[in-house]
């Protein structure tokens, strides 16, 4: 089984790598805040805590990165802000309530989904990467596919923007 997961899951995290351009456009997005005097917010839902976490405490987050939410309320933001929102599918409540919120308070924004269904978010978001592997990678005897990879593609696809974005301020 963790042959086929791997096989599969290299797939998928080589089938990201291949959305190149729009990693670059939404890291270019990301960066106006960091080169200004903007901050990035960040919000992931349900299994896409990973990003949050990684965005906050990993060893190469970027100091004006601040949560999105504390304690149930959205933090006070501007249009020389920025913001990354993940979550499991386009149609996720809160992702598109926040998407709303940030539109009309003409915040930029990046969506990072699992599974693009969501004509509204298409209105709303500036940019949205469609990973596309919400489907279990590995096939059990009962027929259904377990081992879904969303949280590791999620992952994959902040590390992916954030190193484009470190090599972007670098050259800047």
């Amino acid at each position: 089984m963790l042959t086929i997961f791997t096989t599969q899951l290299q797939g998928c995290l080589k089938d990201i790598a291949q959305k190149e351009e729009l990693v670059e456009e939404a890291a270019r997005l990301l960066c106006q805040s960091l080169v200004g005097d903007g901050s990035l917010y960040i919000d992931a839902q349900e299994e896409m805590g990973g990003v949050l976490a990684e965005a906050l405490y990993g060893q190469d987050r970027f100091e004006q990165t601040n949560p999105l939410y504390q304690n149930g309320s959205m933090a006070t933001i501007s249009p020389v802000d920025r913001a990354l929102l993940v979550a499991p599918t386009s149609d996720h409540h809160v992702l598109l309530k926040t998407a709303k919120i940030l539109t009309e308070q003409a915040v930029p924004f990046v969506a990072i989904v699992t599974k693009h269904e969501s004509s509204e978010l298409d209105e709303l978001a500036d940019i949205i990467i469609d990973l596309d592997c919400m489907d279990g990678l590995v096939p059990n005897d009962l027929g259904y596919r377990i081992g879904h990879p969303a949280s590791i593609a999620a992952l994959f696809c902040f590390i992916a923007i954030q190193l484009t974005m470190k090599e972007m301020l670098e050259e800047y």
